[in-house]
């Protein structure tokens, strides 16, 4: 098994250091058979080890010490230093061939997994980038680049300073997940986050790719689902057949074509 590149056949939530909250949760949904999409994932070792070049690290290093509170500015720096510096050679070559696994030229989401999403004293999540219909070699690479950054956001490098998480303990896998042309998707909490009710569970919901219902793009459909009865109420509308048909609210929807992701 490599140290850089490990498959959702591999994961389970006792990997959160090598994969991250994302990952892990992806790998529980495999192993329970839900038929999510195929994918693999670059290992926050592939992340550690890209760091320890001389390039990186020591720069890193020098730029935290010379932080003076100005979170945009740092971030910029210590970006330019991942965008800037090629892949080590023996991880490159490990995503490229898992890659052509998935097939040749398959388009795929490359998204970040942070070793600490999703922890019950804090929550990392959406602090960190997803690039949607990435298609090749080359721009895979690029966007495995963009992710390991993102862990430098200015949102993350406040958050992580202000809850007392060491910037060098927190590291970044990277997804990548074979996409869906949706045609539509969206988001389920399995207890209702409104009123924390364990017997509900939401979904949003809309026309497209889940990308418009997460970045707030639309107003989705609501749906609130009784665990027990398995009844639905539609934005506040009781279906008594049960029948999800519900009315998007905004007529904007993102989808997939062959030139990437367009917004209509």
């Amino acid at each position: 098994m490599s140290d850089f590149i490990l498959w959702l056949d591999r994961v389970s939530k006792a990997d959160i250091p090598l994969v991250g909250g994302k990952g892990a949760n992806l790998g529980e949904l495999f192993q329970a058979k839900f038929p999510i999409p195929r994918a693999f994932c670059v290992t926050a070792s592939a992340y550690r080890k890209q760091v320890e070049e001389i390039s990186i690290a020591k720069e890193l290093t020098a730029r935290l010490a010379g932080h003076d509170g100005d979170y945009e500015r740092l971030s910029a720096s210590v970006k330019e230093l991942f965008l800037n510096t090629s892949i080590v050679p023996e991880i490159e070559a490990e995503i490229r061939q898992a890659y052509r696994v998935l097939g040749k030229g398959v388009r795929v989401a490359v998204r970040s997994s942070a070793t600490a999403e999703d922890l019950p004293e804090a929550s990392f999540a959406g602090q960190q980038e997803t690039f949607l219909g990435i298609h090749g070699e080359v721009a895979l690479l690029q966007s495995v680049r963009e992710c390991w950054a993102s862990l430098w956001n200015p949102q993350a490098i406040h958050y992580r300073e202000k809850h007392g998480y060491s910037h060098t303990d927190v590291a970044l896998s990277v997804v990548v997940q074979e996409m869906v042309a949706a045609d539509a998707a969206g988001v389920m909490f399995t207890v209702n986050p409104i009123n924390g009710e364990a017997r509900e569970m939401i979904v949003t919901a809309s026309y497209g790719l889940g990308e418009a219902v997460v970045s707030g793009s639309v107003t989705p459909d609501t749906y609130t689902i009784a665990k027990e009865s398995m009844t639905i109420t539609i934005d506040g509308r009781h279906d008594a057949s049960c029948h999800i048909s519900g009315f998007v609210q905004s007529r904007v929807m993102i989808c997939q074509s062959w030139w990437g992701n367009q917004e209509y």
